[in-house]
């Protein structure tokens, strides 16, 4: 239905209103509207007749088709259950408790029966698709599905397991806000899981969520439930009429438009504000179907703090929340799941997940505007021992600076002050350190120097993972590392002040890593400052014997190092290089055998070895076999390690790394079975990580280059629908990365790197014209890829172009993207002759240009 034919049907609703009850047939029969329309209005008379006997309890219940009143079916046995008593019934069926009765075992469950009346093929049609529906969805939030089949007078029915409990509203009442909200997660987790599944409920509200009596919340009714629209669709397209909730309904669903899972965001939004504040979050004086729906569509929503004082007001507040609670963070997250336009919502149920979850840890929301007010903030209220210890701290430093320059004002070189911010938090340590000439003054400034590089790391590698952070930490530790140089031109033989200038140098090189494969340019600096670290920590390694943080960051160093020789194509140097680590980490193991960092550089450094060993995306030796046994022994470490420090994100992330490795290493021994399982896996882990760290920048664009692995997988094994689910979210989360952080070029150039990805699957689903405009942007941001992999990797995006341009009829198109295709691919081949994937593309772009 279009917003138009909606005016329609309002119009004529409100003038049926306006005569009484035994003229409303003869009104409609005159009024000269179309069919649908008349249809339409029928359905709300019949709603408001039955509404005006109960009263205003319709905006809990369902709008749906007026049903026959239901047979009663007490003892008829349905295959092996038994009906008992009747649950409910409407116009999507009946709903019954049942028991099993033939005497395989005792259980007690709910059987819904679908409405009497459809003919054959309907009845088929619908009763194959909940079948489906409901068999998908295998969630400890979901009821599940048990049993289907067809009633003795061919009614499909289908069993779920009865669930005690109480409504998700009432079991809410007087409730702490945090244990609302913890409720609240898990049904936005069991709806996350069915739209992953391709699924929308339709008709989110408190009566089909209940509690049960150990706090588990369980999602019913998944009778109206939609598959997602995979295919094109035309947005003026009306649907047919379906069953809504007036009070929970979002504003498309009333206007009859298509229905996606923003949908479900929106009706989220409305039961997440009656839970925190006991009220709809809008038209709370109507008392028909009408003025419901006149709501969803044309009132604002009210804020759950104004709405919650209104309440304090006339005393009908719930006591489990205070006001001031709901103020600020929990306003902007349920106002920004109650727009009105689709596109000014949360994208997902992840999102708003993801803000509450923040909210709860303290942590800034996407909801709000980031301002360094609103984000130091967070940080403070996170960190508030910390913080003010810290400043306690920078006393210390100022003082100490102040004496240094009192003893050092006869000195021939004068000493420069440092100058000190806290970045994200209160702003950013910035420090400016300057020789001294006199020995005493400079063993001084020494002493202090250290005080202060130890208050600015500790805060850089707080802020490392907020958006800004890198960038932040890397500026930071330039400008230090400029001033440590130069102290240790003045004191070229002080082992300490080598020891924190080889850590430097290492933690930057550490910061520039991870932006080498789509920043090239980086990879000089980053491979001098690990040069420069691995040979400074010989120097400092006697003052430092007892310090293991010296040796994780002597080890990191060596990484880095393996890392840069893998990416310049020196494969067998960078294996060298892994094993050299190994053993310095063995011996490093002895002395501090039970120390979590340097038991996790060990586990990378196998992580490394393995991809070295066997890996696409990087040059290896394709020693597959050995491969997966390294990696296994990386995992059996992480594993270990895991159940030492559940709450490390590190580890999950490391063991989604592995995951995804071997996932590879499976592919190419065409191993497709145990290559998804292991994709999936990696995929699995990510999310764990970020779980417990939801602000991490690392992780979420680690999950998003595993949901990009895991998407060639699917489309391979030809799960095109799962490889949609997981590349779309996987784009959100690189697409919101740029967003937060658009200063850093880094978060473009992935976003561009993933939209081949995206592309592809999309080309592969038949969504041609969205997949045109990815790919388009994946070349442009591969344009500097002359050599190696990534070169190959340009030409497979050229043939993806092609493929499109092919497909849309676009033939000339289709030939130069196909011959920059052949291009490419031709030189990689020559580089790498073994590169399979590379000559069969390299065939397949032939074939376009000889067509």
């Amino acid at each position: 239905m279009t917003a138009a034919s909606w005016s329609d049907v309002r119009t004529l609703f409100e003038r049926a209103l306006s005569v009484p009850a035994t003229e409303r047939a003869a009104l409609l029969g005159r009024a000269g509207a179309d069919a649908p329309t008349v249809r339409e209005v029928r359905e709300l008379l019949a709603q408001h007749e039955a509404e005006e006997a109960a009263g205003s309890a319709f905006l809990a219940g369902q709008a749906s088709l007026v049903a026959p009143q239901p047979v009663d079916r007490r003892g008829e046995r349905l295959g092996p259950w038994k009906l008992t008593a009747p649950l409910g019934s409407g116009g999507m069926g009946e709903v019954w408790e049942a028991q099993r009765d033939d005497g395989a075992y005792e259980t007690r469950v709910a059987v819904k029966l679908l409405p009497a009346g459809l003919d054959n093929d309907e009845r088929q049609a619908l009763a194959l698709q909940e079948t489906r529906v409901l068999a998908r969805l295998n969630h400890p939030h979901i009821a599940r599905l048990l049993d289907a089949g067809r009633s003795a007078d061919g009614r499909p029915y289908f069993v779920m397991e009865a669930v005690d409990g109480r409504r998700l509203d009432e079991a809410c009442r007087g409730l702490p806000l945090a244990a609302r909200l913890r409720l609240f997660l898990q049904l936005a987790d069991a709806v996350s899981h069915a739209h992953h599944q391709g699924l929308v409920h339709r008709d989110l509200k408190p009566a089909n969520v209940l509690v049960d009596g150990a706090g588990q919340v369980k999602l019913l009714d998944f009778g109206i439930v939609q598959a997602l629209d995979l295919t094109h669709h035309d947005p003026d397209e009306a649907e047919a009429p379906r069953p809504l909730t007036p009070g929970y309904a979002s504003p498309e669903q009333v206007r009859g438009e298509r229905i996606t899972a923003a949908s479900d965001v929106y009706s989220l939004g409305v039961l997440l504000h009656v839970l925190v504040t006991g009220q709809r979050p809008y038209g709370r004086g109507t008392t028909t179907a009408a003025g419901a729906l006149r709501a969803v569509l044309e009132e604002e929503p009210t804020r759950p703090s104004r709405c919650l004082a209104d309440a304090q007001a006339d005393a009908q507040a719930d006591p489990g929340v205070p006001r001031r609670r709901l103020a600020g963070d929990l306003d902007a997250i349920v106002l920004k799941a109650l727009a009105k336009p689709v596109g000014a919502r949360y994208g997902s149920v992840d999102a708003l997940a993801a803000d509450l979850r923040a909210m709860l840890a303290l942590r800034p929301v996407s909801a709000r505007p980031r301002t360094l007010i609103y984000v130091a903030g967070r940080f403070v209220a996170r960190h508030r021992g910390t913080v003010a210890a810290s400043l306690l701290a920078l006393l210390a430093v100022a003082a100490a600076l102040g004496a240094t320059a009192w003893q050092a004002r006869d000195a021939a070189a004068a000493l420069a002050l440092v100058a000190l911010a806290l970045g994200l938090a209160v702003s950013s340590w910035q420090a400016r350190l300057a020789a001294l000439a006199r020995d005493e003054a400079r063993a001084r400034l020494s002493q202090t120097s250290t005080l202060v590089r130890e208050v600015l790391m500790r805060y850089a590698d707080m802020a490392t993972f907020l958006p800004g952070g890198l960038r932040m930490k890397a500026d930071l530790l330039t400008d230090t590392i400029a001033h440590l140089e130069r102290l240790h031109v003045s004191a070229p033989g002080d082992g300490e002040l080598a020891a924190e200038l080889a850590k430097a140098h290492a933690r930057l090189a550490d910061v520039q890593l991870p932006g080498l494969d789509t920043t090239l340019d980086l990879a000089e600096d980053c491979r001098a400052h690990a040069q420069r670290a691995l040979a400074l920590f010989p120097a400092g390694e006697a003052s430092q014997r007892e310090d293991p943080e010296f040796f994780q960051w002597w080890a990191r160093a060596l990484r880095c190092d393996a890392k840069l020789q893998r990416l310049a194509g020196q494969t067998q140097a960078a294996l060298e290089t892994y094993e050299r680590l190994r053993r310095f980490l063995h011996g490093v193991l002895q002395r501090f055998p039970h120390h979590h960092a340097l038991r996790f550089e060990h586990a990378s450094a196998l992580v490394g070895m393995g991809t070295a060993l066997d890996t696409w995306f990087e040059p290896s030796l394709g020693l597959s076999g050995r491969a997966l046994e390294v990696l296994a022994e990386a995992h059996a470490a992480y594993t270990a390690l895991a159940a030492e420090r559940p709450d490390d994100g590190d580890v999950p992330y490391q063991l989604g790394t592995i995951a995804g490795a071997q996932m590879i290493v499976l592919k190419r021994l065409g191993h497709v079975g145990e290559c998804l399982d292991a994709g999936r896996r990696a995929v699995r882990f990510r999310e764990l990580a970020l779980a417990l760290q939801p602000d991490n920048t690392g992780y979420r664009e680690g999950l998003a280059g595993e949901s990009s692995n895991l998407t060639d997988l699917l489309l391979h094994a030809g799960e095109v629908a799962e490889a949609l689910t997981v590349s779309a979210r996987g784009e959100a989360v690189i697409c919101a990365l740029e967003a937060e952080d658009s200063s850093m070029p880094t978060w473009t150039a992935r976003r561009r790197w993933f939209a081949l990805h995206r592309g592809r699957a999309l080309r592969v689903a038949g969504q041609l014209a969205e997949a045109l405009p990815r790919l388009r942007e994946a070349l442009q941001g591969m344009a500097q890829c002359d050599s190696g992999w990534a070169l190959g990797r340009r030409g497979w995006g050229a043939l993806e172009l092609a493929l499109v341009q092919q497909a849309l009829g676009d033939a000339a198109a289709a030939r130069t993207a196909a011959l920059q295709a052949v291009t490419d691919l031709r030189r990689r081949v020559q580089e790498d002759p073994g590169d399979a994937q590379a000559s069969a593309r390299l065939a397949q772009a032939e074939c376009i240009l000889a067509a």
